[in-house]
């Protein structure tokens, strides 16, 4: 909230630009890019949201063309279906919330036609069939205790260092975006995140063993475990690492059973040398998709929710 109020007291803020997902790679998520100049307050914010009425990726990425009706209307700011503009004063100096509502109704849903969804099916099969044939014969206890060239021992704490999650009380909680993860997994929503998606985490105290892979930024509650540091080693592969262990025995305290992490930082484990042996690695019992345990955001008319 700081930075926001910041951003608009000492900038003046004119353009919000909304873009859908995709737009970005490696960003699943809807992202906007703020315009502004330093020097003087902002007036008045003018908010765009782009809609290339297409599926944006890696072979289908943000063109010029995309972006020929932004640049003009920006020019003087028009006023359209997709475009407005909000007063400063019109914003809740509670929180500066700068979050994309459009005036004139919910958002266009670009439908995909029922090829391409065929298509889409059609890959994931592709894709189930390839990961089954790599790991036909194979189970999670013969992949984690692997022995030879390309393999080697290490500390859990050099694969993956342990930190405790972050306090939040319950009436500071304001519900947004963000999924707040407790030991039981995500409970709630907050407006604002305090951890960088992909992440993992498992519970510290209450309920211990479970363990999630959260898709996109979140909040760590203080219930939790979160993997502060990867060592350049595959989130989704630590996810499955750490799936492996039986966390409960790690678990002090004879009234509310609390995990340590300097017992859990202290267990050897194998890992792979190489990224490429990580990822074949982590599809180990979960081979199709959704994965268990994964989370994700999704967006509809009612707004973001979280599924698995």
């Amino acid at each position: 909230m700081s930075l926001r109020r910041h951003l608009l007291e000492s900038c003046d803020l004119h353009t919000v630009l909304d873009c859908p997902g995709g737009t970005f790679q490696g960003a699943g998520v809807k992202t906007v890019v703020l315009f502004f100049e330093k020097g003087r307050p902002t007036r008045k914010v003018w908010y765009y949201q782009l809609e290339p009425g297409r599926n944006l990726g890696k072979t289908n990425p943000l063109n010029d063309a995309d972006l020929s009706d932004f640049i003009d209307r920006q020019k003087d700011f028009a006023a359209t279906a997709k475009s407005w503009s909000v007063d400063v004063s019109a914003i809740d100096t509670a929180t500066y919330d700068l979050s994309v509502k459009n005036p004139h109704g919910g958002e266009t849903v670009t439908h995909r036609s029922p090829q391409e969804i065929i298509e889409e099916i059609a890959a994931l099969d592709a894709e189930c069939a390839e990961v089954l044939e790599n790991i036909r014969g194979l189970s999670c206890d013969s992949v984690f205790t692997q022995r030879g060239p390309g393999w080697e021992e290490k500390k859990l704490g050099d694969v993956a260092t342990l930190q405790r999650g972050f306090d939040l009380l319950t009436q500071d909680r304001v519900s947004g975006e963000y999924p707040l993860v407790s030991s039981s997994g995500i409970s709630d929503t907050h407006h604002k995140s305090a951890v960088r998606g992909p992440g993992v985490v498992t519970g510290r105290s209450g309920s211990i063993g479970n363990v999630f892979f959260i898709e996109d930024d979140f909040w760590p509650l203080n219930t939790v475990l979160y993997v502060k540091d990867f060592h350049g080693y595959v989130p989704r592969f630590v996810f499955h690492l750490l799936n492996h262990f039986d966390l409960k025995m790690f678990a002090t305290g004879s009234g509310v059973p609390t995990l340590n992490r300097n017992f859990v930082h202290d267990e050897l484990v194998m890992v792979p040398t190489s990224v490429a042996k990580q990822k074949r690695s982590q599809t180990i019992s979960t081979p199709c998709p959704p994965k268990p345990n994964a989370w994700r955001a999704s967006t509809s008319g009612s707004g973001r929710r979280w599924r698995r």
